[in-house]
């Protein structure tokens, strides 16, 4: 198969899959049946559903937080915070963060605009990266495929790219794309990064694959239980009588006097239908709800209260399955933000050597334990620059602290200064 065709029919066959997954994770869910025939009777009723997919997405998001990136040269340092700044990387990478674990990979492409370096996070559904079938590492190209609306004659045009480390091909199609003879060359440009300038993150499966069922069968419940909660949530009273029942109304003053029923009839009679108990629905919500705790490794205390009085060595404990579960992707995401750095450090001819990557710390923060933590490693001798970086401060701030140290050295030695001179002055004691 052609280049054009077999990005084509990639980014068609991801396309459908992807919606589905970005559509659980910001709420629009369907609702399913067990049965087509139920289906039929309540599909004009309002959906009810409890969005856990977010909560399972957004506990490792939280966490994923990309600081930026440390090269050991001086230079290459400032050159590539420059970068970050400019290209507002911190909001960038949340996105790129959320989209791998919502559709299971994300993209970051690069492009030159004037003298300058800029990179883009793109919808995952748009962009695809075809690879070596010997060497999975090698970027043998890569595509994007979006709809152009901002045309000058006002018509909708569709355009997709394929990205050679030599080259790039423009294509363009008029109105609708039913295969990839739709689209024709339309420009061929030199591709300046010497790559394939398209940087995927690709986490190997969506986070929600084995929890969607499950949402599925919560959202059921969910609706099963605000049905029966408008029809039979409260008791039902009824009577069996021949008097006239349209002159009865229920209030607290009222007083309701039945005749008695013949012999030859059913004798009257009252009664009640009790209301329905809606705590079996709460109680299989809260086991529906441990399952994605557990087949997600997400803390139970996210879904459901686990009360106050929560140690920290407790909650350390809790989290632990999330924190391995983050730091897993964290080790996946580095290698992409290293690619990118690398990329661009290339391209400008600085060195790309020996980047070190900042994240912000996974645990969650127990600042008593991580003083005393800090202390110990000091007594053994660990320099405090070495601490300081594991903590997750960037050069920057060590840099800081540095200057701070010394100038609150010079400001004590000239207060000590001050103070002996002071003494010196002053005439002896009698």
């Amino acid at each position: 198969m052609s280049d054009l065709k077999i990005a084509f029919e990639n980014l068609t066959f991801k396309k459908a899959e992807m919606t589905m997954l970005r559509n659980y994770y910001f709420g629009e869910h369907p609702l399913r049946y067990s049965a087509e025939r139920l289906r039929e009777v309540f599909e004009q009723s309002t959906k009810f559903i409890q969005n856990w997919c977010a909560i399972v997405i957004d506990a490792s998001l939280d966490r994923l937080i990309f600081k930026g990136w440390d090269p050991a040269d001086k230079e290459s340092n400032e050159i590539i915070d420059r970068f970050y700044r400019r290209n507002e990387l911190a909001v960038a990478s949340t996105r790129v963060h959320r989209d791998a674990l919502i559709t299971g990979k994300s993209y970051m492409l690069l492009d030159v605009i004037g003298d300058e370096v800029v990179a883009f996070h793109n919808d995952s559904r748009l962009v695809d990266v075809v690879r070596s079938a010997d060497d999975p590492r090698e970027k043998l190209f890569g595509a994007k495929w979006w709809e152009d609306n901002r045309t000058e004659d006002g018509r909708k045009r569709s355009r997709l790219n394929l990205y050679y480390p030599d080259r790039i091909e423009k294509y363009e199609a008029n109105g609708a794309v039913s295969s990839e003879k739709s689209f024709h060359l339309t420009d061929e440009v030199e591709n300046p990064f010497s790559v394939v300038p398209i940087v995927e993150f690709d986490i190997g499966q969506s986070e929600l694959a084995n929890i969607i069922t499950v949402q599925d069968a919560l959202n059921k419940l969910f609706s099963d239980m605000m049905v029966v909660g408008e029809f039979n949530a409260f008791a039902q009273r009824y009577a069996v009588t021949n008097a006239d029942m349209g002159k009865l109304k229920s209030s607290p003053m009222s007083f309701f006097r039945f005749p008695k029923g013949g012999s030859d009839e059913e004798p009257t009679k009252v009664g009640e239908f009790s209301a329905s108990d809606l705590t079996k629905f709460l109680d299989a919500m809260d086991k529906l709800a441990n399952f994605i705790a557990v087949v997600s490794r997400t803390p139970k205390h996210y879904f459901m209260p686990t009360g106050a009085n929560i140690s920290g060595e407790a909650l350390i404990a809790m989290e632990s399955p999330l924190v391995k579960k983050v730091k897993s992707f964290m080790d996946i995401f580095s290698m992409g933000w290293r690619e990118l750095a690398e990329i661009v450090l290339n391209y400008l001819g600085e060195d790309a050597d020996n980047i070190a990557l900042v994240w912000d710390n996974v645990e969650t923060s127990q600042p008593l334990t991580k003083a005393q933590e800090m202390q110990i490693y000091l007594q053994m001798g660990i320099p405090l620059e070495t601490i300081l970086k594991r903590a997750g401060w960037t050069a920057n701030e060590i840099e800081q602290m540095r200057s701070d140290m010394v100038e609150s050295k010079k400001a004590t030695s000239s207060l000590g200064q001050e103070v002996i001179e002071y003494l010196k002055a002053r005439p002896p004691l009698e």
